[in-house]
């Protein structure tokens, strides 16, 4: 099995490439990188890859000289920018695209790759909000699109089997992130938010995690992926984050997928689906699980759950402000511009603002989120 992992020197991608090690018949071909190129090229030496990419032009051409006549002795060939990662992805002998992008570069490889009847394993949430319409068109066969965020594994897990029509709930558990238990949100630091529990993410996912936005992403993939009604969805805060989801049947059955905290565990079982082979867990025993705790979230001092759903019902433009602006305000917060309940303010501002535009291509979607960006960036200036 040949794969190339986009995002390579991201948490998703570092991942990745650990769990390539330990399966004895996959062969990681090509990587990714957006302008780390130091780390990009140890990867290159690290998994004997032949393809390599830099998304961002001036880090491709400050950089380039430096592959050259690595790899054991190999020729590698260094591509760059969007045109470089359509590139790989299209590349005949890759099976398998691991999508460890984020934001709006994560949507055109998604679609290349279905197009081109690859198998994607997807961890890039904002392909499946803003371009699910697109994607679906896409899909070949049952199986082809894997999620690889621990939540939606964890569902696609459960409901293997399952009858669709039995399905009377699904709940995510969301840890909280760093700062749930805090009173004064609008003091939190980003020092403060970054310093995530249970999981060791990048920087937009572990803010995310703290708004609670990223749950409220996952709410809108989870309908997307499962084709479940929103009034059917729900969130459990689950601050041990070992119960992943949680499917709940008409016959008042729960069934629970439960896993160590490690993203290896998801991204290894969309390489190996429907197989499991030995990896990174230990197993769990009941002194491992009998203090978990579940409660509801508080939407009140956390409404980024409710804004995001109430994005999903404005239809695909009010989604991709949503992703756009949230990009943005997680910038302006790490860089001391805005409060950290300033991100909210932002995205919601910015979905506000947004007009009705046309969403049938990836071109129209591309201008709908540079103009969502613009206005981010005017809205979060405007906070300073």
């Amino acid at each position: 099995m040949n794969v190339a992992i986009l995002g390579s020197t991201g948490s998703i991608g570092t991942n990745s490439i650990s769990v390539s090690k330990q399966l004895e018949n996959v062969k990681v071909i090509g990587l990714t990188a957006n302008s780390n190129a130091v780390a990009l090229l140890k990867q290159v030496e690290e998994t004997s890859a032949d393809i390599a990419v830099l998304a961002d032009e001036e880090s491709y051409r400050k950089n380039k000289d430096i592959f050259l006549g690595k790899n054991s002795g190999k020729e590698i060939t260094l591509y760059s920018g969007t045109e470089g990662i359509e590139r790989l992805v299209k590349d005949k002998r890759v099976d398998v695209v691991i999508n460890g992008l984020s934001g709006f570069a994560g949507l055109m490889p998604t679609l290349t790759a279905l197009k081109e009847g690859k198998k994607v394993a997807l961890a890039n949430k904002e392909a499946i909000v803003m371009g699910w319409h697109l994607i679906k068109k896409e899909i070949q066969y049952k199986g082809q699109l894997i999620p690889v965020d621990s939540e939606h594994s964890a569902v696609f897990q459960l409901l293997n089997g399952e009858n669709l029509h039995d399905v009377s709930k699904i709940i995510l558990t969301a840890s909280g992130g760093s700062v749930y238990n805090r009173k004064d949100l609008e003091n939190v630091t980003p020092e403060e938010c970054l310093a995530h529990p249970n999981w060791d993410m990048g920087v937009k996912i572990t803010v995310d995690s703290a708004t609670l936005m990223n749950k409220g992403l996952e709410l809108i993939e989870a309908h997307n992926l499962f084709d479940i009604p929103y009034d059917k969805l729900g969130v459990y805060i689950h601050p041990q984050s070992m119960v992943h989801a949680l499917v709940e049947y008409a016959d008042g059955t729960v069934t629970a997928h439960i896993s160590r905290p490690d993203m290896r565990i998801p991204i290894q079982y969309a390489l190996t689906a429907p197989d499991r082979h030995s990896g990174y867990s230990s197993g769990l025993s009941c002194g491992d699980i009998k203090n978990l705790e579940f409660t509801e979230p508080d939407r009140e001092r956390f409404p980024a759950l409710d804004l995001a759903v109430d994005a999903a019902k404005g239809g695909v433009g009010s989604l991709i402000a949503l992703c756009a602006a949230d990009e943005v305000a997680i910038k302006s917060f790490m860089e001391g511009n805005i409060p950290f309940t300033g991100i909210i303010s932002v995205i919601e501002q910015t979905i506000n603002s947004t007009e009705n535009a046309e969403t049938d291509t990836l071109e129209q979607i591309e201008k709908t989120y540079n103009s969502a960006l613009r206005r981010a960036f005017d809205i979060a200036d405007k906070m300073r």
